[in-house]
């Protein structure tokens, strides 16, 4: 049986996200629903009066407003009625886990990370929602509370921030009119647990997989990176030509002389370690010339195709020996914008071309997975099936109502996501003139 847990600051909407997941058939163990109970209790009655007094009691009954007050600012007393209620709270759900006919059971709780909880579940997923968001939601639950008192309850709590960094799920509830949104996120969510627990390391890693831009000072070790090259060099190839060559570039002078190239972004220069594919026919020629086999055969387009599938393939091995060993990635595409002049850099003879740019370190960050278009969206069976109108409104759906595309269309002030790919990152003036760079420097390199 997989345990998640649900946590969350007040008035981020974990109750509601969670109402979710039992819809999906996922039973829920409230535990602060479970905690009021225990507070019946006479055993705990009697270690909260020891630890009190009578100062929180009316007669012989517990006054749950005088307890709020007394562990309202002060930590120590907090932890005192924790240490009393929650390994009670933890006893009870799982002995509730047990009685449960599922896959997976659910705790929701708001201090699981604030307990020392987080330990106890195979998974953690904070519902994280705006301050403004939160506070909103607080004054609709209790018109009675004023704005100072519902700021000192969010600042009695641990900082949302720091719940989200420690989860290893974050779901955004920021609108409560989003139930289509919070649905996907937690149908993904679900997806993924499932996958990966039927999959192996392999498989995690590559549905885990999303692109680091921040990495730390931390240099690889040689290890690491002689199993990264082993682990591209091993991949399928043309005809066991392997036509590919790999630049292995740690030198900080050399990655600013190209980060120009790259227009400057971080990515060029912030890692430790940049590995540039080549297709490569070059070496082969060689070989063959070497062997009184001189031969022009491998000077062509046709040539060129092999080597680019030759050298894409090593580079996404290198990407998934990388961080199968907790390195972070980040593909650079800019590699084949200013071709021309990474061949002049590099030194590439004829025959060599540079098809892909990899920065490689250690995370500095952990980003959300990257919004994808479905599977269905690129899967076709036996023949290619077009795509309709109707069709491609389905598929694109998620991605264009994602609150990463909302943003940018805000920004960029456009109508759809579609015109911030054709207008903004990627205009057909660009396309064309880096085409034509292309076009010359295949020919420059001989293979055409």
């Amino acid at each position: 049986m997989i345990t998640i847990a649900i946590t969350g600051g007040i008035g981020t909407g974990k109750t509601y996200v969670s109402a979710i997941f039992q819809r999906e058939g996922i039973p829920v163990f409230n535990a602060d629903t479970e905690a009021k109970k225990l507070y019946a209790r006479p055993e705990v009655l009697a270690q909260l009066r020891q630890a009190f007094g009578d100062a929180i009691f009316d007669g012989s009954q517990l006054s749950f407003a005088k307890l709020t007050q007394v562990i309202f600012n002060d930590k120590e007393a907090l932890g005192k009625v924790n240490g009393i209620v929650h390994p009670l709270v933890s006893q009870e759900f799982a002995k509730w886990a047990k009685e449960q006919n599922a896959a997976m059971v659910i705790m929701e709780s708001a201090i699981i990370f604030e307990g020392g909880l987080e330990k106890q579940f195979d998974y953690v997923i904070t519902v994280d929602a705006s301050l403004a968001t939160r506070q909103r939601r607080l004054r609709i639950r209790d018109a009675h509370l004023d704005d100072a008192t519902i700021r000192r309850k969010i600042e009695a709590q641990l900082p949302q921030d720091e719940k989200c960094r420690l989860a290893d799920f974050v779901i955004r509830h920021d609108h409560d009119n989003e139930e289509e949104f919070l649905q996907q996120q937690v149908n993904k969510i679900i997806q993924y647990i499932k996958n990966r627990e039927m999959h192996n390391s392999a498989i995690e890693v590559l549905l885990n997989h999303r692109s680091i831009r921040q990495f730390t000072d931390q240099p690889i070790e040689h290890d690491k990176l002689d199993l990264i090259l082993r682990a591209a060099c091993n991949g399928s190839t043309m005809g066991n030509m392997q036509l590919y060559s790999i630049i292995a570039i740690q030198d900080k002078q050399r990655m600013a002389e190209m980060a120009p190239l790259h227009f400057n972004q971080p990515i060029a220069t912030n890692a430790p370690l940049m590995l540039i594919f080549c297709a490569d026919t070059h070496r082969f020629n060689k070989y063959c010339q070497y062997r009184q086999a001189d031969t022009d055969a491998y000077s062509n387009l046709q040539s060129y195709q092999w080597a680019v599938t030759d050298s894409i393939i090593a580079a996404q091995n290198a990407c998934v020996a990388a961080e199968s060993l907790g390195l972070g990635i980040c593909w650079l595409g800019t590699i084949t914008y200013n071709c021309d002049r990474f061949a002049e850099i590099l030194q590439l003879p004829e025959n060599v071309f540079p098809t892909a740019c990899i920065s490689i370190g250690y995370p500095a960050e952990t980003p959300e997975l990257t919004d994808k278009l479905p599977v269905e969206a690129m899967i076709h069976h036996e023949v290619y099936e077009d795509y309709t109108e109707e069709r491609i409104n389905d598929l694109y759906r998620e991605k264009e109502a994602h609150p990463n595309t909302l943003k940018l269309l805000e920004e960029n002030q456009l109508d759809n996501l579609a015109q911030i790919f054709t207008q903004r990152r990627y205009t057909k003036a660009d396309n064309e003139h880096f085409a034509q760079v292309l076009i010359e420097t295949l020919k420059n390199q001989k293979f055409m």
